[in-house]
């Protein structure tokens, strides 16, 4: 079981258009190291929170970016991030 589920989640981070569900999955969960920045980038500023994950500061971003993605339609999702991908 664990094995599909890390399968499922490797296989969305990879995929071309990236999904506001898993965003707000990564952000909850391992948001404080910046996973959700290395899911829609940009990495210069995943590598910022990675640095800086020892920090109190990595975690409020994160909550920031929770609520504020939290409260974007899927449209306007998909403007920011996908806007390179023409999927």
């Amino acid at each position: 079981m664990k094995k599909k589920i890390v399968f499922f989640l490797l296989h969305a981070a990879t995929s071309g258009k990236k999904k506001r569900a898993f965003f707000l999955l990564y952000a909850a969960t391992f948001g404080w190291i910046g996973a959700h920045r290395y899911y829609v980038g940009p990495v210069w500023l995943a590598v910022i929170y990675t640095l800086l994950c020892w920090t109190q500061i990595t975690f409020i971003a994160a909550l920031i970016e929770i609520i504020i993605c939290s409260r974007k339609s899927d449209e306007e999702f998909d403007a920011i991030y996908n806007k390179k991908r023409d999927l």
